[in-house]
């Protein structure tokens, strides 16, 4: 993109070793010279980015050692594309994204910010309607990890935004479950990211996947895939959301819904979940988080103890 760190223009100018870089991917014109290289990219057919439908593209006139870039918008039958789309029952989104001559992170910010915060959340879980996993489950960890949001909201700082992002995430974590078990939390991770029926921008999608992600196994690394590309408040925000994420799913290890309420108490050395069970649970040791509390810990840096509301 045009907007691209400046850094990373001198990294390709540097190691490309060549005069001009023909640019493609993100479907947005632009050209521009950084350390003597010239960076050029010619736009798109069908994946417009500001708002005119026309193909863009751009025409090279060679002058006595310079490249001259002249850009050019041309018609061509978008009506009918737009039709055909439709008749073919392509995902609405991608079809007015294409009618308006804007990306689709453009329209489905338009779209996540006109809707309420059940519509989005119907419109996740409709889209994970097919999949086979135990919804009772992650319904259930969804009304955990509400909860202790809500614990933590002051703590963390989180926003409004943060609290549908995690109950999406909680919703959706399981959906790998549909080919299996094993490595399910990186299927869930891919599916949701890859999806494009989710009323959330790609950056979203990329949070929300990575946090359902890490419900299970490997905490957050510096090197894994997605997280890695993220600014450094993204990726604590994906490793809060992800430790209360972790944690209430290991509250309902057993998916059994026994537990019914969390509260947070603490002071400056220990962090204590109290605990309420739909039935009575008479020893501790029934309590199982199956170390899904490390992340969390590890964020609060204390102790962490486990206490039975009676």
């Amino acid at each position: 993109k045009a907007d691209t760190d400046q850094k990373r223009f001198e990294e390709l100018a540097k190691s490309a070793r060549s005069d001009v870089i023909l640019c493609g991917h993100s479907h947005e014109h632009f050209s521009k010279t950084v350390d003597g290289v010239q960076f050029i990219n010619p736009g798109s057919v069908g994946r417009p980015f500001d708002g005119d439908v026309r193909a863009s593209y751009v025409i090279l006139e060679l002058n006595r050692g310079r490249v001259n870039v002249i850009h050019r918008r041309l018609n061509y039958p978008h009506a009918k594309m737009i039709r055909k789309l439709r008749k073919a029952k392509f995902p609405p989104l991608i079809v007015q994204s294409l009618e308006e001559g804007v990306s689709l992170d453009v329209v489905k910010k338009q779209l996540f910010d006109t809707l309420t915060e059940d519509k989005i959340m119907k419109e996740a879980k409709q889209w994970a309607k097919s999949f086979r996993y135990d919804k009772k489950h992650t319904g259930h960890v969804a009304m955990l990890a509400e909860q202790l949001f809500r614990e933590m909201r002051s703590m963390w700082k989180f926003n409004v935004k943060d609290r549908i992002l995690l109950l999406a995430a909680a919703h959706l974590h399981d959906v790998g479950w549909d080919k299996g078990r094993s490595s399910h939390h990186k299927r869930s991770c891919k599916m949701i990211i890859k999806n494009n029926q989710l009323p959330f921008i790609k950056s979203d999608k990329i949070i929300v996947g990575l946090v359902a992600r890490y419900h299970r196994k490997a905490l957050p690394q510096a090197q894994h895939k997605s997280y890695k590309d993220l600014s450094p408040n993204d990726q604590l925000r994906v490793q809060r959301l992800a430790a209360i994420l972790r944690l209430c799913d290991g509250l309902d290890y057993e998916h059994n819904q026994i537990v019914k309420n969390i509260q947070v108490k603490g002071d400056e050395k220990t962090i204590t979940l109290q605990i309420e069970y739909q039935d009575k649970v008479d020893r501790i040791d029934e309590i199982r988080l199956e170390g899904k509390e490390d992340l969390f810990k590890k964020l609060l840096q204390k102790q962490l103890q486990i206490q039975i509301k009676e």
